[in-house]
């Protein structure tokens, strides 16, 4: 959600665009995964997820409070969704489903004692099983903008009918998780989860505690011991010292053999701050030997399509590019920071979400359903990557004369 204000607009009431008064930020909550994309500039805040009961019986309800932290002013906005069996049910007012398995603010709540709550019902299936809460929180300023404002996202678990067990992530899948990845409850392990956490390279398939050791500067067997008792293997001298080969010299067989290293890749052997494991730094050098000069690491200015990366490693030689035209690609075309802001992006009936014009209940991509307004007194939130927490939207309807000459003065202005 943009936080931009707008002196004059247009509101989609039946089939006619009308104009609205001034216009701040929106407040009804927007069913996204993320925040991010509309508020920026505050602290992230502490989450508290409560379960009562924490175990609950097949079959009953269990009563969900979300707490937020009030680390950047007095409102606070959230979103929970659902990854298993059972439902939400809304508790009282100021909150709203969008199915049977996400639930958002939908008037955001003022803090009390330093924490802004919510409650939620989670309907509990029958036999056994668990799932998985995923919690959005947004600690806001109520400035009527964005800026200012901090998210969190938490993730928990509940359990019915077993007594449960904690599986780690396993991101590359060789069965032993990292606690680092994040952990969850469940009766049964998963796809992508462990029972272990001693996992000590879970972006490598080959290292896990029980793994063949080889010889290549790594603890594949995470014994926190380098390259122990591995076969022979091909080395090159190492000039500087820094256990990568140079493109010079003659090989021999061995491992962990003084002054040879594994490979003959290291570009610079005379410098053991130079070679295929290096960081690159922004300096003019190629640092990791992959043939490119400071790629990634030069300061970058401007925002959306205009972002560039500057010509050398002073920020000064940056210039950002030319802001383009808004159209409804998921892109900030005119560099303003936000996406998708515009009101006339789409034909008329259309609105703009994720990037594409879909009419009224499209199924969209994130699987909800499309909304074009829901109501006349209000405009209908743009999608562009987060979901506002601010005063409610406002709004006066002008005469239909007015809104009329409007639209015709708008039409003429774009061609």
């Amino acid at each position: 959600m943009t936080s931009q204000r707008w002196s004059v607009g247009l509101l989609l009431v039946g089939s006619i665009w009308v104009a609205s008064a001034t216009a701040h930020a929106y407040g009804r909550g927007i069913d996204v995964a993320d925040c991010s994309g509309c508020h920026s500039g505050g602290r992230a805040p502490m989450m508290r997820f409560t379960s009562t009961p924490a175990m609950p019986s097949p079959g009953s309800t269990a009563r969900i409070r979300i707490e937020i932290e009030a680390v950047n002013g007095s409102a606070g906005g959230f979103r929970i969704a659902t990854s298993g069996p059972g439902s939400l049910r809304t508790v009282g007012e100021g909150t709203r489903a969008t199915g049977e398995d996400v639930i958002v603010h939908s008037t955001p709540r003022t803090a009390s004692g330093g924490w802004v709550t919510f409650e939620v019902d989670y309907v509990v299936p029958s036999g056994t099983g668990d799932v998985q809460f995923t919690i959005g929180g947004m600690s806001a300023n109520r400035d009527g903008g964005s800026r200012g404002d901090g998210g969190a996202t938490i993730r928990r678990s509940l359990v019915w009918g077993c007594a449960g067990s904690t599986f780690y992530g396993d991101l590359d899948g060789d069965g032993y998780g990292a606690a680092s990845r994040g952990s969850i409850t469940a009766c049964e392990a998963r796809d992508g989860w462990s029972a272990r956490d001693d996992d000590c390279d879970d972006n490598d398939g080959m290292a896990h505690p029980g793994g063949t050791e080889a010889c290549n500067r790594r603890d594949d067997d995470c014994d926190e011991t380098v390259d122990e008792g591995t076969a022979t293997a091909t080395l090159y001298p190492d000039a500087d010292g820094d256990g990568w080969g140079g493109r010079e010299g003659d090989p021999v067989t061995g491992c962990d053999r003084p002054g040879y290293g594994v490979g003959n890749d290291d570009c610079d052997d005379r410098d053991p701050g130079t070679n295929p494991g290096a960081t690159e730094v922004c300096g003019g050098r190629d640092e990791d030997c992959d043939g490119r000069v400071d790629e990634r690491v030069r300061p970058v200015c401007g925002v959306g399509m205009c972002a560039r990366a500057s010509l050398s490693c002073d920020e000064r030689d940056c210039m950002p590019g030319d802001p383009g035209v808004e159209t409804c690609n998921a892109w900030d075309d005119d560099c303003d920071g936000a996406t998708d802001e515009e009101s006339d992006l789409c034909p008329d009936g259309q609105m703009c979400d994720l990037g594409l014009c879909v009419g009224e209940g499209t199924p969209r991509r994130d699987g909800g359903v499309s909304r074009l307004d829901g109501s006349t007194t209000t405009p209908p939130p743009p999608v562009s990557g987060g979901c506002s927490i601010a005063a409610r939207a406002s709004s006066s309807v002008l005469p239909w004369i007015a809104a009329l000459a409007l639209v015709v003065a708008a039409r003429r202005r774009r061609r």
